[in-house]
């Protein structure tokens, strides 16, 4: 049971030799894990790609949808964990993934782990496109979380 995940989509469009769509409703995509460049008429770029994969990352920290009835009125999923992040980590936190065995250490478990994790989240979500990290930056960040965690959780 090893999950994968692909890309979103649009950065394919990068290629020369593929179609290279005219508007959104070519690219087509999920409201709230499409990046907000989008919506004022940027260009297709990887930052898009990146942004999608924050937001689907805080949807598993938060285990809430971009599109809960709670992002009104110009908060979203982003914006919403930025607000809590470091300080009230915790509060954000999907409560289903909470496991006995990390609870007797879930302030240092919560540190090591879930903040960088959220941090990636955060930094994939950031407005510009261009302050964005690569796919392959996050995926270098993911490695050494997974990494840290793997070494340490049979001390924790």
């Amino acid at each position: 049971m090893t999950a994968r995940l692909s890309d979103f989509g649009s950065a394919k469009f990068l290629s020369p030799d593929m179609f290279i769509p005219e508007s959104l409703d070519d690219v087509g995509g999920t409201v709230g894990y499409m990046a907000p460049e989008y919506g004022t008429g940027y260009e297709i770029s990887i930052g898009a790609d990146a942004y999608s994969f924050g937001v689907l990352l805080l949807e598993l920290l938060t285990g809430k949808r971009p599109t809960d009835d709670m992002f009104v009125d110009g908060l979203t999923l982003p914006i919403f964990s930025e607000s809590m992040f470091p300080e009230r980590v915790a509060e954000i936190l999907d409560p289903r993934m909470g496991h006995e065995e990390h609870q007797v250490c879930a302030e240092v478990w919560t540190q090591r782990y879930i903040v960088p994790l959220i941090a990636l989240g955060l930094s994939c979500t950031v407005e510009s496109p261009k302050d964005r990290p690569g796919m392959k930056d996050v995926c270098a960040k993911l490695s050494a979380i997974r990494d840290a965690f793997l070494e340490h959780r049979d001390d924790d």
